[in-house]
């Protein structure tokens, strides 16, 4: 019998392990909108990495304007930013910002800047978008 024990106390401790090696993931509805309600095309960021947005694909577009964006809690707050962008007529970005700042130059709106997004927050997060 001890060795039946020892097998269930090595099963729990690795699921304990697994549980705990885990990173939370949590998936929010972003949407973006003008102050005159209408939905704003744009790439929305997590924590400052504006090359990965751009890898996943990170967009609100004409034709999509709720992003399903899976967000890895590492840290207990991650910061989302929202930037305006311009598409083609296939729904292609026409340019894709690497920078807050370059992002600015690239459009008529202003980002906007969501600090200290938690898992625990609601599932929707709305950014409004102001022009220049």
């Amino acid at each position: 019998m001890p060795n039946r024990t020892n097998r269930i106390l090595l099963l729990a401790a690795g699921a304990m392990l697994a549980s705990c090696g885990s990173v939370p993931t949590r998936t929010f509805q972003i949407r973006a909108i003008n102050v005159n309600q209408e939905p704003v095309p744009c790439v929305v960021v997590i924590n400052d990495d504006w090359t990965g947005a751009a890898e996943r694909n990170q967009f609100l577009t004409p034709s999509s304007p709720t992003l399903k964006l899976p967000v890895q809690f590492q840290v207990p707050a991650v910061t989302l930013t929202a930037a305006a962008l311009q598409f083609d007529a296939d729904g292609k970005p026409l340019n894709v910002p690497s920078s807050r700042s370059q992002a600015i130059d690239f459009s008529d709106y202003l980002t906007e800047v969501r600090e200290d997004v938690r898992a625990t927050d609601p599932d929707v997060v709305l950014f409004v978008l102001r022009k220049k």
